[in-house]
């Protein structure tokens, strides 16, 4: 099954919608905007170490963490995907990122 890699944890937002995409995987707290940015760099690359062409990030979250995470998924893969919220259809999209 697919991983939905969830940038951060934002508390109030219901991700529901994405399981639909795959097994939903926090990879980051809400606390963890309070620690360095070192930390938060090798916290993700040891967690999208794993990152496979068929998971998905659902950038959610700090925009800097959303940065980095997408900076080091394009490292690790050629192609990987993003989920995008369509708010008229409240519902997830996959779209496709090559870098």
């Amino acid at each position: 099954m697919p991983i939905v890699y969830v940038v951060q944890d934002s508390p109030g937002k219901n991700l529901i919608p994405a399981q639909e995409f795959g097994e939903l995987r926090v990879m980051l707290s809400y606390n963890d905007s309070k620690k360095s940015t070192d930390f938060i760099c090798n916290k993700l690359i040891k967690i999208l170490a794993d990152m496979e062409s068929d998971d998905c990030l659902l950038l959610i979250g700090n925009p800097l963490f959303i940065g980095l995470a997408c900076a080091i998924a394009s490292n690790n893969l050629i192609k990987f995907h993003v989920l995008i919220w369509e708010r008229d259809r409240y519902k997830y999209r996959k779209e496709s990122v090559v870098l």
